[in-house]
């Protein structure tokens, strides 16, 4: 575990401020600071690094935050901010867009976009928050909003579940081991991803449960990355989202899919991008249909010609 802490007093030089935020840039990448006169500068920043994993403890006042589009350009690595706010509101404007925070909600917003955050109390801003980073959500999700954000009201029970984990994620930190921090994590960003999937009406889903198109989306994924390979199985697919061979079964029967049209349909995709590379263009119909998984190169023609329309070698010629 890696350790990092910084606090400023109540009034403040340009030598403090600046040191400050060079704290703020060492924890979460570039940022621009624009003092306030309305009320007394004061800073507080703890990170804990657990393996790939960022924990802070942030509270701040007397200033705005500022990620420039020259910011953005100069981050490392993308992540987004997990946030639980234990004072405020703070006001975001995200790419034009204003949102506020404050005790009361959580939150999921993308640090690799221009944006400004002002505390709007004399008690300033403070939250609990996790720096995930970008591929981890991405690899559940097509597509992420740059801001989410979930109430804290009888209505909205998701949102308590995860202020909840996020607090008790926190108050174990010097106890949990780096794997158990892991685990923990991928059990976090299943939660945030499984209450944004059941807030969008778009993603073709009948699955009964909402957990289910969570792990819907997950074996989907799988098998997109792994199509092309000739001996993929169903428990290989299953183990790798954690799941039973039989609830995967289950769960594309729900959604209406056939599994193994699934794969099918995704080997001729994969193929699709192969015939469309002009570096493949001396490999044989053959060699695309086995590098594509199809052990037979007539089953691959056929299921390529009722999938597209065309042959293969028309649709080469076309491309």
């Amino acid at each position: 575990m890696l350790t990092h802490q910084f606090q400023t007093d109540t009034l403040l030089g340009l030598k403090q401020l600046a040191q400050w935020q060079e704290a703020l840039v060492t924890a979460f990448g570039p940022f621009e600071l624009e003092p306030s006169a309305l009320q007394p500068f004061r800073g507080f920043l703890k990170t804990q690094r657990i393996g790939g994993w960022q924990f802070n403890d942030l509270h701040y006042r007397g200033h705005r935050l500022v990620r420039t589009q020259q910011n953005v350009a100069k981050l490392e690595d993308e992540f987004y901010t997990f946030g639980l706010p234990l004072s405020g509101p703070l006001l975001v404007d995200l790419k034009g867009k204003k949102h506020q925070v404050g005790p009361g909600c959580v939150y999921l917003m993308r640090q690799s976009s221009p944006y400004q955050a002002t505390p709007l109390s004399k008690e300033g801003y403070r939250s609990l928050s996790i720096s995930i980073p970008a591929l981890a959500l991405e690899a559940k999700m097509d597509s992420l909003p740059n801001f989410y954000q979930l109430p804290l009201d009888n209505k909205s029970p998701q949102a308590s579940l995860l202020a909840d984990f996020i607090s008790n994620l926190f108050s174990g930190l010097n106890l949990w081991q780096e794997q158990q921090v892991a685990q923990l994590g991928d059990q976090l960003i299943d939660l945030i991803t499984l209450f944004m999937l059941s807030s969008q009406s778009d993603i073709g889903v009948k699955a009964t449960s909402q957990i289910g198109a969570v792990h819907l989306e997950r074996a989907k994924r799988y098998i997109q990355r792994h199509c092309m390979l000739p001996d993929l199985q169903v428990n290989q697919i299953a183990e790798a989202c954690d799941i039973s061979s039989s609830y995967l079964y289950r769960l594309f029967q729900m959604a209406e899919i056939s599994l193994a049209d699934y794969i099918q349909t995704q080997r001729v995709l994969y193929s699709q991008s192969l015939l469309q590379d002009k570096n493949y263009d001396h490999h044989s119909l053959a060699d695309i249909a086995r590098m594509s998984g199809f052990s037979q190169a007539s089953y691959f023609s056929r299921r390529f010609k009722q999938q597209v329309g065309v042959s293969p070698s028309a649709f080469r010629t076309k491309c």
